[in-house]
């Protein structure tokens, strides 16, 4: 599992050479894990610094690894873990 948090995230979509050392995880979506805070972490950052449809289309590409809602039981946690290997077996 992959958990990238925001700076990397936003180093990622600048372009930076951080961005660059981080693209491996970040674009092996099977392993990626966001959790919910960093969804909103960056999208409020890219919304002040460029413009909604921007910040709309990095949480897009975010939302395609696994988001873990910050509320979520650890037992909860563990039983989607175990259908998502499930689904990426079949």
């Amino acid at each position: 599992m992959n958990v990238v948090d925001s700076s990397c995230w936003l180093e990622y979509f600048a372009g930076s050479k951080v961005g660059e050392a981080v693209a491996g995880a970040i674009e092996d979506i099977p392993s990626l894990v966001i959790p919910s805070i960093t969804l909103y972490e960056v999208f409020k950052k890219l919304l002040v610094e460029t413009n909604e449809d921007h910040a709309l289309l990095a949480v897009a590409h975010m939302k395609q690894g696994w988001v873990i809602e910050l509320d979520a039981d650890p037992g909860d946690l563990f039983c989607e873990d175990i259908q998502r290997q499930q689904i990426s077996v079949s």
